[in-house]
């Protein structure tokens, strides 16, 4: 399985695999038994902070002297959370993976979703749905103050864009903004994919 998995995945299983035995021998060793969700939340805290250490190690390519500092990943305002979405498009087969990642405004993890998409979409359509798919789950949730993060430049105009537009892509971005409409404190941004690593790590 590990080598026919990409890396990210295989950070990912490693990770919950390493919480999974760190727990039985919590139970084990201290009758300490505590929810599957929590044993998640400690894996994908710990996977999220290796990944800023690593990309805080990357060395500066000589262009910019805060090139590091742009990409990492920043918190929310306080009082809000962050999304952070990507879609997956698996080569040969007609699905879009939609993966989003929830953190609270000091860089907790808040909780994760991934689900599928049936049907052939192009890339900018499939970035657009997995917009559409994390609004709906921050607002199922009652989140009201949500900042939602995606490294698809394309969606991100297009939100913040007026005009008429028959294609399937406006359409899919006319339900964001329909989505949007009663949420002002809802914003998208754009954020390079180093950024945006973690989501990918679902994907």
């Amino acid at each position: 399985m590990l080598d026919k998995l990409q890396e990210p995945i295989i950070a990912t299983f490693a990770m919950v695999t390493w919480a999974i035995w760190k727990q039985r021998n919590n139970k084990l060793w201290n009758s300490c038994n505590l929810p599957a969700s929590d044993t998640v939340y400690t894996a994908m805290n710990e996977l999220y902070e290796w990944i800023a250490v690593k990309s805080r190690r990357k060395p500066d390519d000589g262009k910019s002297p805060n090139r590091t500092e742009c990409v990492l990943w920043h918190p929310p305002p306080e009082s809000f959370v962050k999304c952070n979405i990507d879609a997956a498009f698996p080569n040969g087969a007609d699905v879009t993976g939609l993966e989003m990642v929830l953190r609270d405004d000091s860089g907790g993890f808040i909780g994760c979703r991934s689900s599928v998409y049936y049907g052939k979409l192009l890339v900018k359509e499939g970035e657009a749905m997995v917009l559409v798919e994390a609004i709906n789950w921050v607002r199922n949730m009652g989140y009201q103050k949500v900042v939602f993060e995606l490294d698809s430049k394309s969606v991100v105009d297009a939100v913040g864009r007026t005009g008429e537009d028959l294609s399937e892509f406006a359409s899919i971005i006319a339900r964001c903004k329909l989505l949007m409409t009663d949420k002002p404190e809802h914003t998208v941004r754009f954020v390079r994919r180093i950024a945006n690593e973690l989501s990918h790590t679902f994907s």
